[in-house]
């Protein structure tokens, strides 16, 4: 659970930490507005906790400082499995957050994050974080027997 809540906050954390004015606007066109309100939701119930370690305080402000920094992401999900370990009410409610993410397309059942920092596909595009692997049909609904005028 950890790795996915890091992976739903980490495009986050540099809006959430520095939040104000316009801030939100802009967190909300970078990272998608769904993206973006599951961080803040799961922000507004992880941040008091991580408040009181300063150890998660300093891990989220360096995933804020560099979102693709995989050690500092390694140190934030160490300290969020400390928090939620000890608190089993905190992990229920994070984890309606995230049923709640993945019924509106941001968590894939398989935990992944379908919409992220600068993988993103819009107006029937198609984007992939990794590599596509062959052996399956991908359709991307374009047909390539289109007649060329």
């Amino acid at each position: 659970m950890e790795a996915i809540l890091v992976s739903v906050l980490a495009p986050c954390l540099p809006y959430l930490l520095t939040i104000g004015g316009k801030l939100a606007d802009k967190a909300s066109d970078a990272i998608g507005s769904k993206v973006w309100e599951c961080g803040q939701a799961l922000w507004d119930r992880l941040s008091p906790s991580l408040g009181e370690r300063e150890a998660a305080e300093e891990a989220a402000r360096d995933v804020a400082a560099s979102p693709d920094d995989e050690l500092a992401r390694g140190a934030l999900q160490l300290q969020l499995r400390k928090i939620l370990q000890n608190d089993e009410s905190l992990r229920e409610q994070v984890s309606a957050i995230l049923d709640h993410a993945k019924d509106a397309g941001v968590v894939a059942t398989d935990g992944g994050v379908v919409i992220s920092g600068g993988v993103r596909a819009d107006r029937g595009g198609i984007a992939a974080g990794r590599d596509i692997n062959p052996g399956g049909n991908i359709n991307t609904g374009f047909d390539t027997r289109r007649r060329k005028e």
